[in-house]
């Protein structure tokens, strides 16, 4: 049962919408039947904001931030309660009236948001979208660097919401590429499955989802960016430090 620990004296934030970013970490491991161990993360945050704009360079990008955000992470399949613990002990949850996840659809991310303990009300509207780098990254895979006309139209037909045509498309690539059919069938059917989630992401342009650098920054720049395996035990003494540095908290 779910049995929060609340602090009496502290004061809980008021907001309407709140935003959970999700992903995994495989790291390599020690004593485990050669099986990595998979870092499931949660960020959790209020809003995004402009930090700067910039121009230096042609492909230069606005910077933004994250407002008050929280990272929760486990490789003991805690981060369900992990995230709703810091939730419910952070926020007046009867206040939210939206809340939104948004990963790359896998099986544990898109179950994630389904658990009952995000309909905090009646009025609670539970959203979850497919990311831009995923939905990227898997047109490209689709499309190879080699046919950048082709990667366009398709984004172009996905941003028209328009599935048939993305079909159609995708079928006549694949009978100029045969010998790739199999993959191009797999990331045709991966935006398919996830067409909704994808449609969601990119008409609110207020989702905006940086996982991936997440990921990279907390734990592929400690745990994998050399050959390393861990032990159970030890990965999990260093995640729980390492949460409490990224979270700003004085480990000393």
């Amino acid at each position: 049962a779910f049995n929060p620990c609340f602090e009496p004296e502290k004061q809980l934030k008021r907001i309407e919408r709140l935003f959970v970013m999700l992903d995994e970490k495989f790291v390599g491991s020690q004593f485990n039947n050669g099986q990595d161990h998979m870092i499931k993360a949660s960020v959790i945050f209020e809003n995004i904001e402009l930090e700067y704009k910039t121009k230096k360079k042609n492909n230069s990008i606005n910077r933004y931030k994250l407002v008050n955000s929280h990272t929760c992470a486990s490789i003991d399949n805690n981060l369900l309660i992990d995230t709703v613990d810091y939730i419910y002990n952070t926020y007046d949850t009867t206040k939210i009236k939206e809340i939104v996840f948004m990963g790359d659809c896998a099986k544990w991310i898109k179950s994630f948001p389904q658990s009952h303990w995000f309909n905090f009300s009646s009025k609670t509207n539970v959203k979850f979208a497919m990311d831009g780098f995923h939905f990227s990254q898997a047109l490209k895979q689709l499309t190879t660097n080699k046919h950048k006309e082709v990667y366009n139209a398709l984004t172009e037909i996905v941003q028209r919401n328009d599935k048939e045509n993305f079909i159609m498309l995708c079928e006549q690539f694949k009978e100029l590429y045969p010998e790739r059919s199999e993959t191009i069938e797999n990331k045709m059917n991966y935006i398919l499955n996830n067409w909704k989630e994808r449609q969601i992401y990119q008409n609110n342009n207020y989702m905006k989802c940086s996982m991936e650098s997440h990921i990279s920054h907390i734990f592929a720049d400690l745990f994998t960016s050399r050959p390393k395996a861990y032990s159970k035990k030890g990965l999990r003494k260093l995640l729980e430090l390492r949460i409490l540095k990224t979270n700003g908290i004085n480990i000393k």
